[in-house]
């Protein structure tokens, strides 16, 4: 693997467009790395992340209101690392008074998450880190002196690599005391009433302003969990007395607390999601009471604040803001957006009206903006000396294509405004189709240098996503995930009919499980092809079950441990379907030797098999990062990786090739 990609950077390095298209990236990262991301609110301070110059990874920062002083908390570089290698933080949990922190940081992209607790007006570590906590699961109580998180057990050397993940038990700290002493309270092999599997994860959630904690049970990545609710005062009881809120054959995907209240997401008789009320003096979900019912929209997040319950739904592409106030049974309020686009994040604090929008479009990126619960009106966050970068204007189409079955798949084109159709751009297409995640409008910053240079950027929403719900996800899973690979070919044809692009013109790109649709595309219609780039992909399913984190997948993909499943993974593995002498297309393999997701060897398994396989004379190459995991997370590796896959795809699909 190390010579492979050394091999790939050499050739990839040595294009004339590679060191412009770097200059490109670094130009547009330095110009945006002052606006926060990941932005939450406690009162009145705003906790965000950014990465100021020098810096590399993503600093915690916060202000006293938004003309407040910027005060820097927590730097992962300050922390010991062995050389070539770095930490970063994930994510963070404020507490609710907002004098302490969790941040989850990971050594080399490894999402082996340790917690570091945060004195906030210090700017300093407290307590011993608390590391196994795989990717970060916490939750505060209201006391702002204690917090639920969620810890694997520690393994012995001996320990199957299957059995990385298994056994997950959740913890309370309680800050000032030994993280040694930490107590377990739910979790594999701990209630007499919450039975849980091996493979099961738990986790607990609170609200600020409730006197309940909910406990989730899931089944690897499987959509649906059971719950459990007990009172937060029993956390020092020798046995907490969880009380069964539903089952997994209730098809419940979510829940938020509302005082003594828990609103329940739910897909049974309703595939795109309504909403249930239950009590949790008496959590009887047979009893429940009807908040929203479904509609054409998918219901795809809930968040309590101290107004109303907020509601997002989206038709596959765009998304609303609905306000549904306690005690009232009228229709639910949509609010005016302020943009046309997608809700990426609802920011709420249960003790205070109104919420904050984290807000995307496929032409803009992340923009905040406040809602005033009391004149119901949107104003746009104006963080001081945060600024967006000058952007190339763009164009968005959104079409439906029939696929082979006549199903009509929702398909979305992002080009430089008035590009002429003319056959001659290069394109990529990129689709995921797995765990029914919704493929929304987002930004991509990285984008600009191929917009630049003409390039167009489709995105397929296959079925096996949630773009419609639950039935959207179902009718692309296991026996059915070659409706989700006929959904991307006419796609691909469709650019083609239309004059976007040619074949030879036209890339596929699939990310991680996005891997094994745009492999089976590619080892099907090699010839619709002149390029693909898989990243960090799945791509010998048979093989996948054996890896870390294989059984917490098997209710999205099956097991070979029967006939059916079997032959099921057999059919939608790409490694199975690559034929010897067949003439493939350029590709770019590429992962991370920390990657606690896909295994990287499944990347260098597929790289090596097509290398003998082909007849094509294109390259196949293979590009390894030793330092980081299934994401990038510094602004170097992530400008390098996009460099490199610009400059692959401008030389396979421009104009003369080397």
């Amino acid at each position: 693997m190390k010579l492979q990609s050394e091999f790939a950077q050499a050739k990839l390095e040595s294009l004339p467009v590679h060191k412009e298209l770097l200059a490109e990236l670094c130009r547009l990262d330095s110009s945006l790395n002052t606006y926060p991301a990941g932005l939450t609110t406690v009162g009145n301070r705003l906790f965000y992340m950014r990465t100021p110059p020098p810096t590399d990874v993503y600093q915690l920062f916060m202000r006293e209101g938004l003309t407040g002083a910027e005060n820097l908390i927590f730097d992962p570089n300050q922390l010991s690392a062995t050389e070539g290698a770095h930490y970063s933080l994930g994510r963070y949990y404020a507490s609710p008074d907002g004098k302490h922190t969790v941040c989850c940081v990971s050594l080399g992209g490894s999402e082996d998450t340790t917690l570091k607790i945060v004195q906030v007006d210090a700017g300093r570590c407290v307590d011993k880190p608390i590391d196994g906590t795989a990717f970060g699961d916490v939750s505060w109580l209201p006391n702002s002196r204690s917090f639920f998180y969620s810890r694997l057990p520690k393994k012995e050397k001996e320990t199957q690599a299957t059995a990385r993940f298994a056994k997950r038990r959740v913890y309370i700290h309680y800050l000032g005391t030994d993280v040694e002493n930490d107590k377990p309270l739910l979790g594999f092999g701990l209630s007499t009433n919450v039975l849980m599997a091996e493979r099961h994860s738990a986790s607990i959630h609170t609200s600020w302003d409730s006197d309940y904690m909910a406990g989730e049970i899931h089944d690897g990545v499987s959509r649906y969990c059971e719950i459990y609710v007990a009172r937060l005062s029993s956390v020092d009881a020798s046995e907490i007395d969880w009380q069964k809120v539903c089952g997994f054959d209730d098809e419940v995907s979510g829940h938020a607390l509302q005082g003594r209240d828990m609103i329940l997401l739910s897909q049974k008789h309703a595939p795109r999601g309504r909403l249930l009320r239950i009590s949790c003096e008496s959590p009887d979900i047979a009893h429940d009471g009807l908040v929203l019912p479904e509609s054409d929209s998918v219901v795809t997040s809930m968040a309590v604040a101290k107004d109303a319950l907020y509601v997002t739904r989206s038709d596959g592409i765009v998304s609303e803001l609905l306000r549904i106030q306690p005690g009232t049974l009228t229709t639910p309020e949509r609010l005016s957006m302020p943009v046309v686009g997608s809700i990426a994040r609802v920011i709420h604090d249960p003790r205070r009206p109104g919420v904050i929008l984290s807000l995307v479009s496929w032409t803009d990126p992340t923009t905040y903006y406040s809602f005033d619960a009391e004149t119901l009106t949107f104003s746009k966050l104006k963080i001081p000396g945060a600024d967006t970068p000058s952007l190339l204007s763009l164009e968005v189409r959104q079409v439906k294509v029939p696929s082979k079955d006549g199903t009509l798949v929702p398909l979305t084109i992002v080009c430089r405004s008035g590009l002429e159709r003319d056959g001659r751009r290069p394109s990529l297409l990129s689709g995921y189709g797995a765990y029914g995640v919704a493929q929304g409008p987002s930004f991509d910053l990285s984008q600009q240098p191929w917009f630049a240079r003409d390039g167009v950027y489709a995105i397929a929403h296959v079925r096996g996503g949630g773009e419609y719900g639950e039935e959207w996800r179902l009718a692309g899973k296991g026996p059915k995930k070659q409706n989700g690979v006929d959904d991307f070919v006419a796609c691909a044809r469709y650019l083609v009919a239309e004059g976007y692009t040619t074949p030879e013109k036209l890339a596929a790109q699939g990310i991680s499980a996005g891997g094994v649709l745009v492999g089976q595309a590619v080892m099907q219609q090699p010839e619709l092809f002149g390029a693909a780039v898989i990243e960090v992909g799945a791509l010998d399913a048979l093989r996948f079950e054996v890896t870390p984190n294989g059984p917490p997948n098997i209710p999205e993909w099956g097991s070979t441990q029967s006939k059916e499943g079997f032959e099921t993974l057999r059919a939608l593995s790409p490694y199975e379907h690559i034929r010897k002498g067949t003439r493939y297309p350029a590709m770019l393999f590429t992962t991370g030797m920390n990657d606690a997701r896909v295994e990287p060897w499944q990347s260098a398994k597929m790289t090596a098999r097509l290398q003998a396989a082909t007849a094509s004379g294109r390259p196949i190459l293979l590009r390894v990062n030793r330092d980081e995991g299934h994401f990038q997370t510094t602004l170097s590796s992530i400008n390098e990786h996009h460099a490199d896959i610009w400059a692959f795809l401008l030389w396979q699909l421009g104009e003369t090739m080397n």
